[in-house]
């Protein structure tokens, strides 16, 4: 079981069960491929980043990892996960402020958001096929308000159903429906459906754990991951600064590590991680080639596709 599309801005803090965890919280790739490509693509992807960091440090930490050896995290990453329940509560009621007025959602350029009824025709076909299945898995909660946001993803604008939510203590939240496509591990070998995708990534990224908030919903050939809204503490989308960047280099060497972690975890990987303690100084030769190969791939793809389309839009 390997991630698909581990990067920086894929593992954050999530609350699950009323606790703060550092989770792999985008499931949309995962599935079943070869253990060496997700450290391969992890390696890659980082290094396109330019902080800094060399493959060999990366690879360093996850065998770490597949050692199981004990490592403490970032100070800063520590000090995320010890916010207290009160933080959480701050969490939801900031991003209550940001993203409604009260009982309603604020549309706009502000949130992003938008009336489901006045997106297009195909979105709201798609939003009339899955609603009945929004409402089963809200069915503890009112529903207040809903609305609709357009991401695009890998080119293409996928929507996302945002829900305002009151549950029976008067508390409110923000839910929002993810439409993702298929695994990008399809490429490989033809991967699971969707929801059994969903339970071996918890099982296998989350030690088991579950959380009714974090679904996974099939409507047809729609796949949809229902996951709650705030503002997380674990934020990389600005990395302007030095002090961000060091964050984001001593958060990109410990999800090395954690990938070697839950690859350790699995029974398949046993010979993997044999051949890989028999000769790490190859296999950290072999992750650097690979990864720069695949930066080669990406980027000679990226380079023709600019000059052959002329408008990206």
């Amino acid at each position: 079981v390997i991630v698909g599309d581990s990067h920086l801005r894929n593992w954050a803090d999530a609350w699950l069960n009323g606790v703060r965890k550092l989770r792999l919280v985008d499931l949309d790739d995962n599935g079943r491929g070869p253990f060496l490509f997700d450290i391969v693509k992890f390696v890659a992807v980082t290094r396109s980043q330019r902080l800094g960091l060399k493959a060999y440090e990366l690879f360093e930490m996850y065998h770490l990892g597949l050692r199981e050896e004990k490592k403490d995290k970032p100070d800063f990453l520590e000090e995320a996960l010890d916010q207290s329940k009160k933080s959480k509560k701050k969490d939801v009621e900031d991003f209550l402020k940001k993203m409604t007025d009260g009982d309603s959602i604020v549309f706009g350029e502000k949130t992003d958001l938008y009336p489901i009824e006045d997106g297009q025709p195909e979105i709201y076909e798609m939003y009339q096929k899955a609603k009945l299945s929004f409402k089963l898995a809200l069915k503890d909660y009112t529903i207040l308000e809903k609305a609709v946001r357009l991401k695009k993803t890998g080119g293409t604008r996928r929507p996302r159903f945002w829900y305002l939510v009151e549950d029976n203590k008067g508390k409110k939240q923000l839910i929002e429906f993810k439409q993702v496509g298929d695994s990008a591990l399809s490429a490989f070998a033809p991967q699971a459906d969707f929801i059994s995708r969903m339970n071996e990534a918890m099982d296998t990224y989350w030690k088991g754990e579950r959380d009714p908030n974090y679904l996974a919903i099939q409507v047809g050939q729609q796949n949809y991951i229902m996951r709650p809204g705030y503002k997380g503490f674990i934020d990389f989308t600005d990395l302007k600064s030095e002090e961000k960047k060091q964050e984001a280099r001593q958060m990109l060497l410990h999800i090395a590590y954690h990938m070697g972690r839950m690859v350790a975890r699995q029974n398949s990987a046993a010979l993997y991680i044999e051949a890989i303690n028999d000769n790490p100084d190859l296999t950290s030769k072999l992750v650097n080639d690979f990864a720069s190969q695949y930066l080669q791939k990406i980027t000679g793809h990226w380079a023709t596709s600019t000059r052959v389309i002329k408008n990206p839009r």
